[in-house]
């Protein structure tokens, strides 16, 4: 790696990861993330490559927020995969040259993206995208005819992906991430998850699912209170009239903050307000805490009726599962629109709105009403995990590349 991309990362405050198999034949992939989407994305990977006679070594770059907030959580993974922390170093001028294919994650910052392909002497580069609607940066745009091919989670997200990216050939674009693999899963992960929450059997579970960056996320310039608040506070005033309105029904309400959101004690102070405490139960509602110490989001997003939130990925993988859970945007007008527009600009939500068990909610009136008239019972999700695995395809993919 030459001197310029050394003092670019370091400027970035970006680290590097390196393990070397015992072996002096095979390709060099280098993998890019910077939040936990994009470890998440990285790490099926990462377990293949490991045991891949074709590979000789892997190299991680994680810059930005993975740099700092998630950066002790991804090197604890990282240390748990390669079994060995001798396997590691930390000296970015050590990294070789010749890297044969980069793979890089939306998530990563702009400038680092951009910067990898101008920086690192790559072969072959790939991208990973794991959100629907999501650009390039115009670095990578300025070096699109060095990508070989990019890989997005299904048709919708390809179809949006050439809306955004008209320079790019359709034939570079294929469907199918590595996260897929994990949405998919069986009965007992999801009994698991109801019997975790302490859900009578024929509770209908309503998950929220919180928005990243909460300290940056304030509602209008006329409100100093972060967005993830209110927007669960309006969950919980829909939630709330929709159990009294359906007293015959056991509702409960599970709140699942973002990884990077470490601000829970305003959730916490928010339902006391609806004089509910979570953990507790009012009447035929409870509310229950479900982050990710507690559960694992895709058995959570399963064993769910509905799946609420404004960004996150896992709405769009609901769609993707099946299985009869509901998904719904909350881009509710004077909380969090604007922000939901910043992401899905009008045509996207039109083709978002056409797709299989998805619905946006412009109000907690339109919210109330597609709680109304689309729930459906534990007993009428469909569970079945497949055995396809998205990794292994993308990896015979890039290994015919290079």
């Amino acid at each position: 790696m030459n001197e310029h991309a050394v003092s670019f990362l370091e400027k970035l405050e970006s680290k590097i990861w390196v393990h070397r198999k015992p072996r002096k034949d095979g390709a060099h992939f280098m993998l890019s993330f910077a939040d936990p989407g994009g470890f998440n994305q990285c790490e099926p990977l990462i377990r293949k490559l490991l045991i891949d006679n074709r590979c000789k070594s892997i190299s991680l770059i994680s810059d930005g927020y993975g740099s700092h907030a998630f950066a002790k959580d991804s090197i604890s993974k990282y240390f748990q995969l390669i079994k060995s922390e001798n396997s590691i170093h930390f000296d970015i001028a050590r990294v070789a040259d010749a890297v044969d294919a980069l793979l890089l994650t939306h998530e990563s910052a702009p400038a680092l993206r951009s910067g990898l392909a101008e920086f690192i002497s790559a072969k072959h580069l790939f991208y990973i995208m794991d959100s629907w609607g999501t650009r390039l940066s115009e670095g990578s745009l300025r070096n699109q005819d060095k990508i070989d091919l990019v890989f997005v989670s299904d048709n919708l997200a390809k179809k949006m992906f050439l809306e955004n990216h008209k320079g790019i050939a359709p034939n570079k674009i294929i469907c199918g991430i590595p996260g897929l693999d994990a949405i998919q899963v069986g009965a007992d992960e999801v009994q698991r998850v109801r019997s975790v929450l302490e859900l009578p059997s024929d509770s209908h579970l309503i998950t929220f699912l919180g928005t990243p960056y909460s300290e940056h996320l304030i509602s209008s310039e006329h409100s100093k209170e972060d967005m993830n608040i209110r927007l669960w506070k309006a969950v919980l005033e829909v939630v709330n009239e929709f159990a009294l309105n359906n007293k015959e029904k056991h509702i409960t309400l599970a709140l699942r903050p973002h990884p990077r959101d470490s601000r829970g004690d305003l959730f916490y102070q928010a339902s006391r307000d609806f004089d509910i405490e979570i953990g507790s139960e009012k009447g035929n509602l409870k509310i229950v805490n479900a982050s990710g110490a507690i559960c694992n989001c895709a058995a959570l997003c399963a064993a769910s009726s509905f799946v609420l939130g404004l960004f996150s990925t896992e709405i769009n993988y609901v769609s993707l599962r099946g299985n009869g859970t509901h998904g719904i945007f909350l881009p509710i007008k004077g909380i969090s629109d604007e922000a939901f527009d910043q992401v899905y600009p009008y045509q996207f939500r039109r083709i978002l709105e056409r797709q299989p068990f998805l619905s946006i909610a412009d109000s907690k009136e339109d919210l109330l009403n597609i709680l109304g008239r689309s729930l459906v019972s534990p007993s009428q999700l469909k569970l079945t995990k497949s055995e396809d695995s998205n990794t292994k395809r993308i990896l015979e993919t890039i290994f015919s590349r290079i």
